[in-house]
């Protein structure tokens, strides 16, 4: 084996290396990326969970209102998930509610992603 060789076997190994250090960089900046964004949207959620839940509150139907109160609190569960979101859908079409349109879909966008956790971790978070 002359020096040749040793060079060809040296400058494999030089660019192995040099591919794999981009790629676990990008792969770090990735994972960065998404923790920030994670944190950014834990931080907006929990700013305005409370406040959003408590906008569609009424008075006259207590199921919903006890049910935005376990969704506040993190005590809810699958099956009133989808009750929860199946009276939100229809009550945000009522045209005296619309002025909660907004506040009617992050809560339903909220729920759809508890929702899809739930099915595939078994737990709410």
């Amino acid at each position: 084996m002359g020096s040749a060789d040793y060079i060809a076997i040296a400058a494999v190994i030089i660019s192995v290396l040099g591919f794999t250090t981009t790629y676990f960089r990008f792969i770090i900046k990735i994972t960065e990326r998404l923790a920030r964004i994670e944190t950014k949207t834990n931080l907006f959620w929990g700013m305005v969970e409370e406040k959003l839940a408590g906008s569609l509150k009424q008075p006259t139907h207590k199921v919903k209102d006890d049910l935005l109160d376990k969704l506040t609190v993190k005590d809810i569960n699958g099956e009133e998930i989808d009750e929860l979101l199946d009276i939100l859908r229809d009550e945000c079409t009522l045209d005296e509610r619309k002025n909660l349109l907004m506040n009617y879909h992050l809560v339903i966008s909220h729920l759809e992603v508890m929702k899809h956790e739930n099915s595939s971790n078994g737990e709410i978070k």
